[in-house]
């Protein structure tokens, strides 16, 4: 069983992250910024997130990585 969710950014310069959930870990695709706010709109928690993809090496795609990741050391 599997499950995909589309994290949405407001803004049109930046691209969606996306989250797949296969077999109990989740994976991350783009993490942009305002993924953390978004997702939390959303209700999307980063506490399964085994890893973090990043489609791109700019930094639009990879600003958000940092306020991710101590978003889920906060919740282990």
């Amino acid at each position: 069983m599997y499950s995909l969710k589309i994290i949405q950014n407001k803004t049109r310069d930046m691209f969606n992250s996306t989250v797949l959930i296969f077999s109990g870990k989740s994976y991350m695709f783009n993490c942009c910024e305002g993924t953390q706010r978004n997702s939390a709109d959303q209700g999307i928690r980063f506490k399964n997130i085994n890893r973090i993809f990043l489609s791109s090496s700019e930094r639009v795609c990879a600003s958000g990585v940092w306020g991710v990741l101590m978003s889920r050391w906060e919740l282990i």
